[in-house]
């Protein structure tokens, strides 16, 4: 979800200062902070709801094979990370994006699918790494 604010900031903020100068671009990056904010908070629901499911099933898998491999965790952050690009690219888009359905594609899933590899890799390092065999 920080990520996804993040990118919207980015995104809101090139616009912003290519068109404003002095107090207007403050009162415009102001807005550009609350709607980060306001995307961040959203993101971070939709990306609970869609991947706390499959949070799940990854860990109970993994108990059950009794594998603590990072590879199979980054497997499994990854293809999560691809699936919280569905929601997100439901989302409606600005009339003033340019850019076609593919290349939206071409951008969302690769970074949600990165938001869920890094997300897996950190489980791993954090849990599952020195966990000792049960």
């Amino acid at each position: 979800a920080g990520a996804f604010a993040t990118v919207v900031a980015l995104d809101f903020g090139v616009d912003v200062w290519a068109t404003h100068s002095g107090i207007e671009f403050l009162a415009e990056l102001a807005g550009v902070a609350l709607v980060s904010i306001l995307f961040g908070a959203y993101g971070w629901i939709i990306a609970f709801v869609t991947v706390w499911p499959l949070f799940l099933l990854t860990t109970s898998l993994a108990k059950a094979l009794e594998t603590r491999s990072l590879v199979y965790f980054m497997t499994c952050g990854t293809l999560t990370g691809a699936l919280l690009s569905v929601p997100i690219l439901s989302l409606p888009h600005e009339a003033s994006d340019q850019r076609s359905l593919f290349e939206i594609i071409m951008w969302v899933v690769p970074s949600c699918a990165l938001y869920g590899l890094s997300g897996a890799w950190l489980f791993w390092w954090k849990v599952v790494r020195h966990k000792p065999a049960e």
